[in-house]
């Protein structure tokens, strides 16, 4: 008994260390759970910040549309607006989404083509679809409607993996976030999406730049030398067909939409 007295107190101050270094490391930012980090996450996207993220597609049934969506392509978002840039050397162009729905692209350094909402064609309303990542609100719906899981970390990020908690929530069929465990940035983003008559595709989104927003670059006329021209919606959809045809070949000419097949739609 003299004995043990000594080696109980030795065993339960070692205990009492060791539950104190656990809960100690579990209050750091290295040892934050799921919800946490993706708080942490939001928060740090709501500061007014233009990031590029570099996106590729890996898209099942890719004829599904009678075209390709570009690969590798630089995505600038801000809020619920983007512009891409998509570097094919001298082939090179931009194209970005307004906050009101309406998509522009150039044609070369002179010349621009904007598109009304009601104006879009089918290829294009999968485009803006593909790449409107308004990242705040998605992480939102992750947060409220998914079942988070921190499967893993390294000395700079946390990786959490997202699944749908319900049916209604089945077009995203899994997220795979990496958050920057400093900054708690997302340095990338990996999409599992199902979406009705698109079929399934994978988008991968990395973060490689982050800078002051540069406005002007979310409108044609920032990607344009003077002295340039933009057609817009006083010109006639056949007229902005024609160079969209010339520059992008004859699949270009179901991105703007006939008065007739817009009535249909509706």
């Amino acid at each position: 008994r003299r004995f043990m007295k000594p080696v109980v107190y030795v065993a339960a101050t070692a205990a009492a260390l060791l539950i104190a270094f656990i809960v100690g490391r579990m209050d750091t930012t290295a040892y934050a759970n799921a919800t946490t980090l993706v708080r942490a996450a939001i928060l740090t996207h709501r500061e007014p910040v233009e990031r590029c993220s570099v996106v590729t597609v890996d898209r099942e049934n890719e004829n599904r549309l009678e075209f390709t969506p570009p690969r590798d392509v630089r995505l600038w978002t801000q809020g619920d607006r983007f512009w891409v840039e998509v570097d094919r050397g001298e082939r090179s162009w931009a194209w970005g989404h307004n906050a009101d729905g309406g998509v522009w692209t150039t044609l070369g350094p002179r010349r621009a083509v904007q598109i009304e909402p009601d104006e879009l064609g089918r290829p294009l309303r999968y485009m803006t679809d593909l790449y409107a990542l308004e990242l705040e609100s998605l992480l939102q719906t992750i947060l409220h409607r998914y079942t988070l899981d921190r499967t893993s970390s390294t000395a700079t990020t946390h990786v959490i993996t997202a699944r749908p908690r319900g049916q209604q929530e089945r077009w995203i069929r899994e997220a795979v976030i990496e958050v920057d465990q400093e900054t708690k940035a997302v340095r990338q983003l990996v999409l599992h999406r199902q979406l009705p008559e698109r079929g399934a595709s994978i988008l991968t989104f990395t973060l490689v730049d982050a800078r002051t927003p540069d406005e002007s670059k979310y409108h044609p006329q920032g990607h344009l030398r003077e002295p340039f021209r933009i057609l817009a919606s006083d010109e006639s959809a056949e007229r902005r067909r024609e160079p969209l045809v010339a520059r992008f070949g004859p699949n270009a000419a179901n991105w703007i939409e006939s008065e007739s097949t817009t009535m249909e739609r509706k």
